[in-house]
């Protein structure tokens, strides 16, 4: 199969592209590459795609309320290239919303433009382009830049500054492997797991709060913070859409995850 990721040189992407490449032949469209593939320009691709999985987005939310116009260019014009693109080669569609979507989607650009970018699924998808919307939770692993896991990586290993907001979110994390399988399984499965712009969410079904995360990293030395980007303070993933594909359902290792990088930077 060929594929082609959008955003492949994103957290996600990278993963992604490394696990699919084993199987598959994957083409990495993203604006950093040295092309400068922007998807807020017409896409050309030579080779024939049969499956586009988007990743490309502006996604840290304080980035879309400083720049909504690059936010919503990006995350619903971007897309609408996308899927001008995927009539040309009759290529089903993958695309990566956030869990942001399952609460009030009203809150802040990111939100709003992710929401809007749903919409667009589901009318490229009424006007033929199977598409299957993919909403994971809180994405973490090696590699992973711009979270709140980072940020304290990067505080014990740097020592540099942290300001952490809402201790008491409770949120879910998931590995950034148990999403690239998942997704791995969607792609090679899709015809068998679509049905009409089907939504799923992809994460672990149970929250932990900021406080908790802070608590396993073992610091103590940083400063609150408030922020007016009005951030969900409950997030967790529903699991029927993963039982309903017979999918894996993800485990919670977080703290397997925070022990291993604990005993790394000892």
């Amino acid at each position: 199969m060929n594929i082609l990721i959008t955003g492949n040189e994103g957290f996600i992407g990278k993963h992604l592209y490394n696990l699919l490449s084993k199987d598959h032949t994957v083409i990495g469209y993203d604006i950093i590459d040295l092309y400068c593939h922007d998807i807020t320009k017409k896409i050309n691709v030579s080779r024939e795609i049969d499956l586009i999985i988007n990743l490309a987005a502006i996604s840290r939310i304080n980035q879309c309320e400083l720049n909504p116009a690059l936010a919503y260019k990006t995350n619903c014009v971007g897309l609408v290239n996308v899927f001008e693109f995927a009539k040309t080669q009759n290529a089903n569609v993958i695309h990566f919303s956030t869990s942001c979507c399952n609460g009030n989607i009203y809150n802040n650009h990111y939100s709003m433009s992710k929401h809007l970018s749903e919409e667009i699924c589901r009318q490229y998808d009424k006007n033929g382009i199977k598409t299957i919307i993919i909403r994971p939770a809180n994405v973490y692993g090696d590699g992973h830049k711009n979270t709140l896991m980072s940020n304290i990586e990067e505080h014990i290993i740097k020592q540099t500054e942290l300001k952490i907001s809402k201790v008491d979110s409770i949120r879910d994390y998931v590995n950034v492997d148990d999403v690239c399988g998942i997704t791995k399984y969607i792609s090679e499965n899709f015809d068998k797991v679509y049905n009409h712009s089907r939504l799923i969410d992809i994460g672990t079904g149970q929250g932990t709060k900021i406080s908790e995360i802070i608590n396993m990293y073992g610091i103590t030395d940083f400063s609150y913070i408030t922020n007016d980007y009005n951030e969900m303070v409950y997030s967790v993933s529903r699991l029927d859409s993963l039982r309903e594909i017979n999918s894996k359902i993800p485990q919670p290792r977080l703290q397997e995850y925070i022990n291993s990088f604990k005993l790394r930077v000892k």
